[in-house]
């Protein structure tokens, strides 16, 4: 996959960094790509800074940062070694922030970082950094669960083909640009998944009209035909005789269907994207997208639409409101 040019992977000292460093790294060398490791270290309270004197709360800062950076060069020491083209970098203050300042400041093109979760539980997965991410973040945000094994098995990929509006298109395409290049990268079977509902059914079905069942039940067979060709128009320009590939074109709302194909067909890495009207800075992540994130334990790969603006500036953080 030589989409990726100037990566940028967030490390803790929490949690076990293996296995986002390993999927950097690999990533990296395959795209011949820069790739910067991260450390965030929180601004100190201001609570904090009140009970001490401006020069010891200076010193303190020093310190950790230190700390961090020398945890950080024996990272990217061993990175190196291996061939890879890293440096490293210390950033202060507000984790999301900070992340997608240094994303708008060297125009990195990924950011992976590791779920905030690791009890293996799926509420758990996604706190606010990451989810702060999944909203503003200007490039795609691929989180990685703690426990993922070096590669993927079980790829699916959520689309929402509709040729009325082009930027479903674009965002499509980029899904499944992603989704098949990490398959064929992995070894791993593909899902597409494509979810649908014909929003007027409960009102002809419970509601007294004119419409017969036998009626009802053609329209929502046309409904169904008329989804299942254009999932196959955008199928038809993505190349995936060289993969196992499995189609879902489920009846449902995308927030249940997919947190439950996820789980019956054992995905450990969905790749969706973000439902934003592209333009607008500030708009968060999508109510479905959202809902979806709350539900399923794997890894994600999120990606914007093509337009998306990140309310964060590169100097005040956030615009203002």
């Amino acid at each position: 996959m030589r989409r990726f040019r100037n990566i940028l992977v967030i490390v803790d000292d929490v949690n076990d960094n293996h296995v986002v460093l390993e999927q950097a790294s690999m990533l990296s060398l395959q795209n011949e790509a820069q790739l910067t490791v991260a450390a965030v270290v929180k601004e100190i309270p201001l609570s904090i800074r009140l009970l001490t004197a401006s020069k010891l709360s200076t010193q303190f800062k020093e310190q950790i940062v230190e700390n961090r950076r020398s945890q950080l060069a024996a990272m990217v020491a061993s990175l190196q070694d291996g061939g890879v083209q890293t440096e490293m970098r210390v950033l202060y203050g507000t984790p999301f922030l900070e992340i997608i300042r240094q994303v708008l400041s060297a125009r990195h093109d990924l950011v992976i970082i590791g779920a905030e979760g690791s009890d293996g539980r799926h509420q758990a997965l996604f706190h606010s950094t990451t989810m702060h991410l999944m909203r503003k973040c200007p490039c795609p945000v691929w989180v990685l669960k703690p426990t993922q094994p070096g590669q993927f098995r079980h790829i699916l990929a959520a689309v929402d083909p509709d040729p009325a509006h082009a930027d479903h298109c674009a965002l499509d395409t980029k899904i499944m640009q992603l989704a098949t290049s990490l398959a064929r990268q992995n070894g791993a079977a593909l899902h597409v998944v494509h979810a649908w509902i014909f929003e007027y059914e409960s009102v002809f079905r419970w509601q007294e009209t004119n419409v017969t069942q036998i009626e009802i039940n053609r329209l929502v067979h046309d409904v169904r035909e008329g989804q299942k060709q254009h999932l196959d128009a955008l199928l038809s320009r993505h190349d995936l005789s060289d993969l196992p590939c499995k189609v879902h074109l489920v009846k449902g709302e995308a927030r249940l269907v997919i947190p439950k194909l996820v789980h019956s067909q054992k995905i450990d890495l969905l790749v969706m994207g973000t439902v934003c009207r592209t333009g607008v800075a500030g708009l968060i992540i999508g109510n479905t997208a959202e809902n979806v994130l709350r539900h399923v334990d794997c890894s994600v790969l999120t990606v914007k639409p093509d337009g998306f603006k990140t309310p964060v500036t590169r100097d005040l953080g956030l615009d203002a409101p």
